[in-house]
């Protein structure tokens, strides 16, 4: 037991050697480098699953007005307090070394504005969105306390940690109707999850390496890109997939709902000359990432591509991916700093060649979400028709039911229906079958062959049961303001109008949920069936 004692602290020993002190990060060996950034790895998969496992709060637990309280209770009660006790005692351990300042990092400076901006983007987000009429609670301490250690996080480094633990219970509450779009705030909450274990590792190691840090978020940023460009890699895609197709559909959904049909079909039509150069861009930037850390350069070319791809994707869909864009423009703009993060050795074929490991196992270690689909040019859309006590019937639109608004805009809702087969689509992604439809009768008859009934009763049951107690919550209170929403982010999914579609002088008595059903063929939008899927009464 004493010589297997020993031989632990030998490799203990010998693990801590890697992370020796060196001016210019130059001296040491390749093969420390991978112990190192596959150290830092297994850190941060371990922090990463832990966080997303501990903060996702039963709903019950939003129906009170301080979450973070209720995160607590869970935490203690449960086997991760063994974490949190971990933690504890590595932060006595590691004495001043936890309130280090980030000016004793190298790039300091470098970082702290990068991570602000990071931490910045989501407390944005995460403080300012609707009063959740759904727990009829605004949570107002816990949005404040986002914003305090935001102000924690600019004087010491270490507070990113708890930071997180106050962002992550807040998200989940969106997650009840189980359509919360996580693809938009997951990649900024994973470089701020990575930041904190690279940290956490300093405290043991007494060195907080910054070439090891950036070339993991190189890894960790291309990784999520690459599982979308991976799943585009087949010869339909490449062939014969119509971008311009989101266009009618996003449409139908509410984007650039301020157009008529005929521009949306003349955009559409003009689009649809880009199709191959965008299809080619597209896959530029998503799969040819991996060769990411060849040059400096090569590292700011993709930042650029990146930025350019969240631009078209907002121009085609209304789906805007802003805090991961804020992120990208901040490190570029650190990229192109003299003396900065660009000149850290950590480019040519060894780092590149590693790395190209590291985002093609991405998958396995980091979870990205994958963005890849078949555009067809017919799609199912949802709208809700409201009646009030007066009798006066009215359209509403997904924004009354924010902070849920992008379930209402691109969820689907096929399981309300039981009498109509209807196809597996989400806002024209669909199977490539359709791509080539000419005709609304050629859709229906695919629909009536291919077509299933989709009816989920536990889900239909479960929907209901949201309108109700969300309709009936709206009634009592008129509103969906908050004290910070006069300073709202702006939302993840853009629609219009954005306005809720009626004054609220008189209650909501009953819901109806129409699917509609549109088609862009020869060069023409049209909206080819309207029918009735749920009719509920509030009360």
């Amino acid at each position: 037991m004493r010589e297997f004692i020993l031989k632990l602290k030998s490799l203990y020993g010998m693990w801590l050697r890697q992370w020796e002190d060196d001016r210019q990060e130059k001296a040491g060996s390749f093969f420390s480098f991978i112990i190192r950034s596959t150290s830092l790895l297994a850190v941060y998969v371990v922090l990463d699953r832990s966080l997303m496992r501990i903060t996702k709060l039963p709903p019950e637990s939003y129906s009170g007005a301080f979450i973070y309280l209720e995160f607590l209770k869970e935490t203690l009660l449960s086997w991760f307090s063994v974490i949190l006790i971990s933690m504890v005692l590595l932060a006595v351990m590691s004495g001043r070394r936890l309130l280090s300042s980030w000016s004793d990092l190298q790039f300091g400076g470098s970082l702290r504005w990068l991570i602000m901006l990071t931490a910045g983007g989501l407390a944005w987000a995460f403080s300012t969105y609707d009063f959740n009429l759904y727990f009829n609670y605004a949570h107002y301490v816990d949005r404040f306390l986002l914003l305090i250690f935001m102000v924690f996080i600019y004087w010491r480094p270490v507070f990113v940690i708890p930071f997180l633990t106050f962002l992550l219970p807040i998200i989940w509450q969106f997650n009840v109707l189980h359509g919360f779009p996580w693809a938009i705030p997951l990649l900024p909450v994973k470089i701020l999850v990575l930041f904190s274990s690279v940290f956490l590792v300093s405290l043991l190691t007494k060195k907080f390496r910054t070439s090891d840090f950036i070339f993991l978020l190189g890894c960790l940023i291309a990784a999520h890109y690459w599982v979308s460009g991976f799943g585009k890699l087949s010869w339909f895609w490449l062939s014969k997939d119509q971008l311009h197709f989101l266009i009618p559909a996003t449409y139908a959904n509410g984007w650039l709902g301020f157009l008529d049909s005929e521009t949306i079909s003349s955009m559409a039509n003009f689009l649809s000359n880009l199709n191959l150069p965008l299809r080619i861009f597209t896959l530029v930037v998503e799969v040819g990432c991996i060769f990411l850390f060849l040059r400096a350069n090569v590292f700011r070319f993709f930042i650029v591509g990146w930025v350019t791809l969240h631009m078209g994707i907002f121009l085609y869909t209304g789906i805007f991916f802003w805090t991961w864009a804020i992120v990208e423009l901040g490190l570029l703009f650190l990229f192109l700093k003299k003396n900065d993060l660009s000149d850290l050795p950590i480019y040519g074929s060894q780092y590149a060649i590693w790395a190209f490991v590291l985002i093609l196992t991405g998958v396995y270690w980091c979870n990205p979400v994958k963005l890849a689909w078949i555009d067809v040019p017919v799609s199912y859309t949802y709208r809700f028709e409201a009646e009030n006590e007066n009798g006066k019937h009215f359209w509403i639109t997904p924004n009354f039911f924010g902070p849920y608004e992008y379930t209402f805009t691109l969820g689907n809702f096929g399981y309300l229906d039981n009498e109509k087969p209807s196809i597996a689509m989400v806002w024209g992604a669909g199977p490539s079958e359709l791509v080539d439809l000419n005709s609304k009768d050629e859709f229906f008859n695919y629909e009536k062959e291919r077509g299933l009934i989709r009816y989920e009763k536990e889900k239909a049951e479960a929907f209901r049961k949201f309108l109700q107690r969300y309709v009936r919550n709206w009634n009592e209170r008129r509103s969906k303001g908050a004290y910070l929403t006069v300073v709202q982010a702006p939302r993840f999914i853009w629609t219009y109008p954005a306005e809720i579609g009626f004054s609220g002088s008189k209650r909501i008595v009953r819901i109806k949920v129409y699917q509609v059903t549109s088609l862009y063929v020869d060069g023409t939008y049209e909206e080819i069936r309207n029918i009735p899927v749920m009719d509920l009464s509030i009360y």
